[in-house]
């Protein structure tokens, strides 16, 4: 038919090797890099709307991207080679994946006092540290984008810190006191620490009358670790990549 291609809907990830692509050693069926930096990507209009739902900046949803990055072993700069996918996929995890966003803390139940107390006299017993609402550290947790964190044996804790976020630090202790994992690469030793550690919590929700709300955010961080282990060719259960089954 005179003006139709016959190849126009047709998905080119579908087609076979090119020659070149082939010689080359390169996979055609992969997603190529957007070749978008990060600035072009933080001044796109969805980029913006993402905020604007999270109620934070745009210069505060760069720093979480940045700081979600970082935790996987790259920085901003390696952002353009990343397909479009996984950097829409960095955008939500920075969005749904931090605990600590300025509307929704204003909501949030703060950890009781006995179990704070507990958790706190347990990591001192052995030798680590807790810093509860010190607002230097807070800033600094402001910049990471987290609720909370644990830097060696120390572990940082904004002073309206849920029950989650004490439980799921002091959990973070006691793995790196035992050296949990310590045998693999240090991405996978964090995600396999990160996915007990969410499921830990959710095993303790009527212990501790952990709230609905929090469960819920547990529940999305398992799923994102899971996916985090399964992207990197490992095995979820076991740890170990799936060339060395």
């Amino acid at each position: 038919m005179p003006g139709y291609d016959a190849f126009e809907d047709r998905n080119d990830s579908k087609l076979e090797t090119s020659y070149e692509d082939w010689k080359a050693g390169r996979d055609s069926k992969r997603p190529k890099p957007s070749g978008r930096s990060l600035k072009e990507f933080m001044d796109t209009p969805a980029t913006e709307r993402a905020a604007q739902r999270a109620g934070v900046s745009k210069t505060q949803l760069r720093r979480r991207i940045v700081s979600q990055l970082n935790a996987d072993g790259r920085t901003g700069r390696d952002f353009p080679s990343m397909t479009r996918a996984e950097q829409q996929e960095a955008l939500r995890q920075a969005v749904e994946l931090t605990r600590k966003q300025d509307k929704p803390r204003r909501r949030v139940k703060v950890v009781n006092d006995a179990l704070y107390n507990s958790q706190k006299n347990y990591v001192e017993r052995h030798g680590g540290k807790v810093i509860r609402g010190d607002k230097e550290w807070e800033d600094h947790l402001d910049k990471m984008g987290a609720g909370a964190s644990a830097v060696g044996d120390t572990i940082i804790l904004r002073n309206d810190a849920t029950t989650s976020e004490v439980l799921e630090e002091v959990f973070h202790f006691w793995q790196s006191q035992r050296g949990d994992y310590s045998e693999f690469d240090a991405e996978t030793m964090r995600n396999l620490r990160e996915r007990d550690a969410q499921m830990y919590l959710l095993d303790s929700e009527e212990q501790y009358n952990i709230p609905k709300e929090e469960n819920e955010q547990t529940k999305k961080a398992i799923d994102y670790y899971l996916g985090k282990l399964r992207g990197s060719g490992v095995d979820e259960n076991t740890g170990l990549h799936r060339n060395q089954r």
